[in-house]
C-alpha cells in the first residue's frame, strides 16, 4: 500500500478484503451468534461484478 498515492489499486483492495475477513475470523471464534452468521456470509459472499470495479467507477480515493 503506497501512502502517497491518491487511488488505491487492486492489490490495496485485496489487502484490506483480507484483513477484514481475518479479523471476522478473529472476532467471531467463539460460537456464532446469528447476528455473527450474516456478518460473516457477507463477507464471504463469492458474487462479485464483472468487471470489478464497475464501468464508470474506480477504487477509493484517500482522503
Amino acid at each position: 500500500m503506497g501512502f502517497f498515492r491518491r487511488t488505491e489499486t487492486r492489490s490495496d483492495d485485496n489487502d484490506r478484503t483480507r484483513r477484514l475477513l481475518d479479523a471476522g475470523d478473529t472476532a467471531f471464534e467463539t460460537e456464532d451468534s446469528d447476528f455473527a452468521e450474516v456478518v460473516m456470509e457477507g463477507l464471504w459472499s463469492d458474487v462479485t461484478t464483472d468487471p470489478y470495479p464497475a464501468a464508470g467507477h474506480n477504487y477509493p480515493r484517500r482522503d
